[in-house]
């Protein structure tokens, strides 16, 4: 697992296939309870409290309490939820992020409105980030052209990226 110091205030892009990215990011929200709220935005419908019980041998309700999920069913509300993150970080003190899908909404979006939807949607996360020094994991579950596409639109916003 990343060291918190090495992405603490960083922008980290996983990409890899759907089943190993959501484990990943399931496994991280619950690590990242024990430090602050989680918010997890759950573009991908993916967060799963059967397998956060799988992965915890805790009791999760403690950590269910710990993690606030949104979930966007399109890209106009993934930017909506992100334009009004501020507001959640400042009341829960929250200093994890987690998007369980940042392309997910990809096809959604017409070609011309795609550079400017995620750039609006991107610009926005890395600046809280940053302002925060949030711990911030995004995902990224799109074949390999697609992710291409994205690639293209998200290269300059994100500090990290590594592949799952």
């Amino acid at each position: 697992m990343l060291q918190l110091k090495q992405v603490a205030g960083k922008v980290t892009l996983l990409r890899g296939d759907s089943s190993t990215l959501f484990t990943l990011l399931m496994s991280a929200a619950a690590k990242l309870q024990n430090i602050s709220k989680v918010l997890f935005v759950d573009s991908a419908n993916c967060f799963n409290p059967y397998l956060l019980k799988k992965l915890s041998p805790r009791n999760i309700l403690p950590i269910l309490r710990n993690i606030l999920i949104a979930r966007p069913f399109n890209a106009y509300q993934l930017k909506e939820i992100v334009l009004r993150l501020e507001k959640s970080i400042q009341e829960t003190k929250s200093r994890a992020l987690i998007i369980s899908s940042i392309d997910v909404f990809h096809d959604d979006v017409t070609s011309e409105e795609a550079p400017f939807l995620f750039s609006l949607v991107l610009n926005e996360i890395r600046s809280l980030t940053r302002k925060y020094r949030l711990v911030t994991l995004v995902g990224s579950t799109k074949s390999e052209k697609a992710a291409q596409q994205v690639a293209t639109l998200v290269h300059k916003k994100i500090d990290q990226s590594y592949v799952v």
